[in-house]
């Protein structure tokens, strides 16, 4: 009965001085949380404006995937495509009610498109901006537009020269290619203009075969029709129209793929001609040229269009893996500075510089889209850490890359983590097994 109360005694104790010990822990945690954000700063509960907080953060923060100047970032690409998509709009009303009623907003989409086009400059430099054939083309478009609206109206407002009027009327056009940018703003659009362009060849040898048919059936029916049309008595002038010459022949062979007019068509030449026969070639050339080749370029842009859905998918697996070797780079070098012996392993005293709040790890860590708690980064720490203490500092750049973005991340690394452990206990316990085994035979 001693012994047991003794035994319940000591599990209380643990369990008070476990108790302890997390308080302890949220204590720090909540006074490092003060030290960051300020004292009571947010009410009593602090997690929704942590939260505004570190997005209005990421916002502001230029090395922060969230920055709104980001021009690679989603944010600034929707904003820039939906200034296009209404510019396009403003182009077509323009065209029906003129120009002169939209310069306001006309002057606004040109100022717009100029701080766009500053704003990449400034993001790429001028040589890195100027490498890319698309930023060439917005360039381009942006200094037509600026001497259309600017310049070109007050040359030609103080000089009486009938060629700067033309020349205002032709750069004008040139406002229309803008639309051509919401391929690339959109990525749906960019796949399909892809898709389209790659079968493009394919396509067009399909519409040659198609043309090479066309001329054949035309010579055929200017032989046969239209150097008799006078068999056709009162429909001789309309037999004349549609197969008097090749290019009428062929001109005729063409709205019959259209499926317009064909059955009128049919029903004069067989006045003359077998209406059997008549219906049994132009239903044959219908479905060779009509369905036939329509069915094959659909079947072709379709490949086209999953082959290039499939290329789209990689190059956006190739700039994850390398965002993620960047990443590695940068956590690699950033970890180098505190492993003083280059010995590949954290000990205690370089890991409590590197948890320093000199150091301000969790800010360090969320300018890689790291959000992470020093509390956690402590918890983090010791489940990396072996028997002697000491971090590896190559798994805890794999844990760290695996912890980026969602949350889930973070609980998919603690479940490949604890694999791992069941994995190593369940060899240990082979070897143990195998070495009593032979214990036994010996």
């Amino acid at each position: 009965m001693l012994f047991a109360a003794s035994r319940d005694a000591g599990c209380r104790y643990a369990r008070l001085e476990d108790s302890s010990r997390n308080n302890d822990e949220v204590r720090k945690a909540k006074l490092v949380q003060n030290a960051q954000f300020g004292s009571g700063a947010y009410g009593p509960d602090r997690k929704g404006g942590e939260d505004a907080h570190n997005i209005m953060k990421g916002l502001l923060d230029p090395k922060s995937s969230n920055y709104f100047l980001n021009v690679e970032g989603n944010g600034f690409n929707t904003v820039i495509g939906i200034i296009i998509t209404l510019n396009a709009v403003v182009l077509g009303l323009e065209a029906d009610w003129g120009a002169e009623h939209f310069m306001i907003c006309e002057n606004c989409f040109a100022i717009a498109f100029l701080v766009e086009m500053l704003i990449r400059m400034w993001h790429s430099t001028l040589c890195g901006y100027f490498s890319r054939f698309a930023n060439c083309f917005d360039c381009f478009l942006v200094l037509t537009t600026a001497l259309d609206l600017w310049l070109l109206p007050y040359i030609a407002g103080n000089s009486n020269l009938g060629w700067i009027t033309r020349l205002v009327r032709s750069v004008r056009l040139f406002r229309i290619l803008r639309i051509i940018r919401l391929f690339r703003m959109f990525r749906p659009l960019g796949i399909m203009l892809d898709a389209f362009m790659s079968a493009l060849g394919q396509v067009s040898w399909t519409g040659l075969l198609t043309l090479v048919l066309m001329y054949m059936c035309a010579i055929l029916l200017t032989q046969t029709v239209g150097k008799f049309a006078d068999d056709w008595g009162e429909d001789a002038e309309a037999i004349e129209t549609w197969f008097g010459s090749i290019g009428n022949s062929m001109r005729t062979l063409f709205i019959i793929i259209t499926l317009s007019s064909w059955d009128t068509i049919a029903m004069t030449v067989s006045k003359q001609v077998h209406p059997l026969l008549v219906f049994i070639s132009a239903g044959a050339y219908i479905i060779l040229t009509s369905f036939t080749m329509v069915s094959l370029i659909t079947g072709i842009i379709s490949e086209a269009l999953i082959v290039a859905q499939l290329r789209d998918e990689q190059h956006r697996l190739q700039e994850l893996a390398d965002e993620k070797e960047r990443m590695r780079a940068s956590l690699q070098a950033w970890l180098e500075n505190f492993d003083q012996d280059n010995s590949g392993t954290l000990n205690a005293n370089e890991i409590q510089r590197l948890l320093s709040r000199d150091n301000n790890l969790t800010a360090r860590l969320q300018l890689l889209d790291i959000t992470m708690s020093e509390l956690e980064a402590r918890t983090l720490l010791d489940s990396l850490a072996d028997s002697d203490g000491e971090v590896n500092t190559g798994e805890l750049i794999d844990a760290l890359c695996h912890m980026t973005g969602a949350a889930k991340a973070s609980s998919l690394w603690d479940l490949k983590r604890d694999i791992q452990k069941m994995r190593q206990e369940s060899l240990d316990d082979q070897e143990r097994v195998s070495a009593a085994v032979k214990q036994t035979t010996s």
